[in-house]
């Protein structure tokens, strides 16, 4: 973070709206004649300022949230995979399920004539009898 000078400093050499010559005039004038020391000026003054910056931690802070913000983008990119994931899983599970139920109606619509007289039926609760002549 820059202070209240560095800022107002940055700010009037962007956006003040004023003619190139105005803003080389007041260079020349920083460098005492040379436009080239005032640059020099200038950007030893905000290399300055920058080190201030780091040794008052604030770029430190900003690494730790740079650092901070990647792992939640990619704790962010796991959660939406993992979603995805799960719902392609789902809707595999689903049309397996489809497919299984079209095969068993077009199979179970063809006449396969009657079961053998010792077949096993299965119900739903998982009981097996046989045929009931077979328990008679």
């Amino acid at each position: 973070m820059m202070t209240n000078t560095a800022t107002q400093i940055a700010n009037l050499m962007m956006n003040n709206g004023k003619t190139a010559a105005d803003m080389t005039h007041a260079v020349k004038v920083l460098g005492n004649g040379s436009m080239q020391q005032g640059f020099a000026r200038i950007g030893s003054y905000f290399t300055k300022e920058a080190a201030i910056a780091a040794a008052k931690g604030l770029a430190k802070g900003r690494i730790q949230g740079g650092v901070v913000g990647v792992i939640g983008t990619v704790a962010a990119g796991g959660i939406i995979a993992y979603f995805v994931n799960k719902n392609k899983q789902k809707a595999d599970h689903e049309e397996e399920g489809r497919r299984i139920l079209q095969v068993m109606v077009e199979k179970a619509s063809e006449d396969v004539g009657e079961p053998e007289e010792n077949a096993e039926v299965i119900f739903s609760g998982g009981n097996s009898t046989e045929n009931s002549d077979s328990k008679e």
